[in-house]
């Protein structure tokens, strides 16, 4: 207590204590040289006056009792508030959410899991990804990440399988617009008349195509034709694919014509060259679901 001309500066037996104070941006908790039985975080500052209140709400960041256990979370709160995870991805910058994965949630173990993105574009393009709670078809507050795609090669991927190389890449790409020129008999320019709606894209790729070791870094040069064997029934199987550069071009293709291999430079340096064409948008959800690309259904749009 300190008095000065008779007034009391503090005057009650908490008002030296330091101001509660909310920081949104804490990343990380350190405990050293010290016991700790229990250990509460919330941003509810009004609850942390005595007797705590340690009933897990929203406000809840964590609360760790050290029961021969070092979880700090509620998954018996966190079951009764989710009934699915929604996973929506943008290009920064964007407004446009494409929804890539709906993952129903009825049990503890649901609430992990794995997901692959083989839509993203190269050329270090940045995505914000959303996690959301989703309670009976309800969404709830959104969790966002940021992410850079970046890649050195060309990707071929399908849903549950991808081939990538970067060596001897070759990608020819046209713009298709559908359209007749008329001749007019008594003008000297002619009329050009689109039949379609038709705008889309179409082209060769090629490239060497040989087995990776990330454990030696090295590639499997004189096994390559066991690579491509798997490669070429994948060109063939006539499921639709994403076809995706390193500087950030990508496509919803199909292979079309047939995949020819060429050797003729070096008996190990076989050069696989595919014909495709684009059969959807990459940032529509309608139409990676229409390919067969994400398992997002309809009824989550």
């Amino acid at each position: 207590m300190i008095f000065l001309g008779g007034l009391s500066a503090l005057g009650g037996d908490k008002t030296s204590n330091p101001t509660p104070t909310s920081i949104t941006d804490i990343k990380t908790i350190t405990v050293q040289n010290s016991v700790i039985d229990d250990l509460f975080i919330t941003t509810d500052i009004t609850s942390m006056i005595p007797p705590l209140d340690k009933t897990w709400n929203f406000q809840t960041v964590l609360h760790a009792t050290y029961n021969n256990v070092l979880t700090a979370g509620n998954v018996e709160f966190s079951m009764a508030q989710i009934s699915a995870i929604r996973i929506k991805k943008r290009e920064a910058g964007t407004y446009i959410w494409t929804l890539m994965y709906d993952i129903p949630i009825a049990k503890t173990e649901d609430l992990t899991f794995e997901r692959y993105d083989r839509s993203s574009k190269g050329g270090k393009t940045k995505y914000e990804y959303c996690f959301i709670p989703v309670l009976n078809g309800i969404d709830g507050n959104l969790n966002i990440n940021t992410v850079i795609s970046d890649f050195g090669a060309m990707v071929l991927s399908e849903k549950d399988t991808t081939y990538l190389t970067p060596l001897d890449v070759k990608v020819s790409p046209t713009k298709n617009r559908a359209s007749s020129i008329v001749n007019t008999l008594d003008g000297k320019y002619p009329t050009v008349i689109y039949n379609s709606s038709n705008n889309y894209y179409s082209g060769t790729a090629s490239g060497v195509f040989i087995q990776f070791d990330p454990d030696t870094c090295e590639w499997d040069i004189e096994n390559g034709w066991k690579y491509r064997e798997p490669f070429m029934e994948f060109l063939t199987d006539g499921l639709p694919k994403v076809l995706k550069l390193q500087d950030g071009r990508a496509w919803i293709v199909s292979i079309v014509d047939n995949p020819s291999e060429d050797n003729s430079q070096h008996e190990y340096k076989a050069i696989t060259t595919f014909s495709w064409v684009e059969t959807g948008d990459i940032n529509s959800t309608q139409d990676l679901y229409d390919n067969g690309l994400i398992d997002a259904r309809p009824e989550s749009w």
